[in-house]
């Protein structure tokens, strides 16, 4: 198996005529992004264990994973699609029982501080997260803040997705969508990426790497992993998740690029299936238990790998030479925040 075509383990009802695929709007590159909303994530990952809890207590058999998110129409992107991946996730790893079907479902919506001004200005999101019943009626919400100045920007769109070409990219990541091997038409639509599929198309996602360093990437499908059908079992019996890796840019070359064409199920002759626009009730999302709501998107996520033991270590900043540098204490008046700079001096 090539290199650039290996799985990498991760420590992890409507149809649509004509079909308008979303890529998420949120696709995580370089650890940089990851890092900034991994507070958010742990807030996640504490509330889907406390909803199984809450769950089993009531004696329900499962719940609806959410659905819908309200988004700000100020912001220059929609994370709607990123932070439900996000939750979605969370959920499945603690095991909490999502059904296409139930009596409790989870809506999202998302609320600023302040509540009015620029967009520059917001110095707090708040991501409620509420289970709703029969009715609509909200039997329970879980407010997680987001307040670091990274996870900030990323909701806000300052980390938007660009487009050249026929290709999405974010920073050196990249990647576009092709029919019977040609590229469809990239767009933007309210900062969220979009190509158009009509039903029976079989699509591939070309991948793109203009980095010097190896990519591993998460490929999801309407929320759920590429390899959410492997038989590839553990010892255990349980299921593992992967990702794919893309190599760096070398020699000259000006990118790594890799094709993924479907769904995994096992490495024999004919193991995998291709990618298919179809109906949800004959859709992959709806076999895995995914709400229609989590349809129509691709979501990919890069981060930098290195073979095993040799990733590069962090570095921070300590204490070096004595020497002698005298400070006067004066009284000044402080006015309104003008600018922030941020340097970064070490790039992993």
């Amino acid at each position: 198996m090539k290199a650039t075509k290996q799985a990498s383990e991760a420590n992890l009802a409507r149809s649509l005529l004509p079909m308008v695929l979303a890529l998420a709007a949120l696709v995580i590159g370089a650890g940089r992004s990851e890092a900034s909303l991994e507070k958010l994530r742990k807030d996640m990952s504490a509330f889907a264990v406390e909803l199984k809890q809450w769950l089993k207590d009531r004696g329900d058999v499962g719940i609806v994973t959410m659905s819908s998110f309200q988004n700000l129409p100020e912001l220059g992107t929609n994370p709607g699609p990123g932070l439900t991946l996000m939750l979605t996730q969370e959920l499945k790893m603690a095991e909490v029982p999502l059904r296409v079907t139930a009596p409790l479902g989870i809506n999202g919506k998302l609320y600023r501080f302040p509540e009015k001004g620029e967009i520059d200005r917001i110095k707090e999101f708040t991501v409620a997260l509420e289970i709703v019943g029969p009715g609509s009626r909200v039997v329970l919400r879980e407010n997680l803040k987001v307040t670091g100045k990274e996870a900030r920007d990323l909701i806000k769109g300052h980390d938007a997705v660009t487009i050249r070409g026929s290709r999405f990219f974010k920073g050196p990541y990249g990647a576009e969508i092709l029919v019977n091997g040609r590229p469809r038409p990239a767009k933007l639509v309210d900062g969220i990426p979009f190509v158009v599929l009509e039903p029976d198309d079989e699509y591939t996602i070309r991948l793109v790497n203009e980095s010097e360093q190896e990519a591993a990437v998460w490929v999801g499908i309407d929320g759920i992993s590429m390899f959410a059908f492997s038989e590839d079992l553990e010892p255990n019996g349980r299921w593992r998740d992967y990702w794919v890796l893309v190599a760096g840019r070398k020699g000259g070359e000006e990118e790594g690029v890799l094709p993924v064409k479907g769904w995994y199920f096992h490495n024999r002759d004919s193991g995998s299936r291709k990618f298919r626009v179809t109906e949800y009730p004959k859709s992959a999302a709806y076999l895995k238990g995914m709400s229609a709501g989590q349809l129509g998107m691709i979501t990919l996520q890069f981060r930098e790998t290195w073979p095993e033991g040799t990733k590069p270590k962090m570095v921070g900043t300590g204490f070096g030479t004595a020497f002698t540098q005298k400070w006067t204490r004066v009284k000044r008046d402080i006015g309104q925040l003008k600018a922030t700079i941020t340097i970064r001096y070490d790039k992993k």
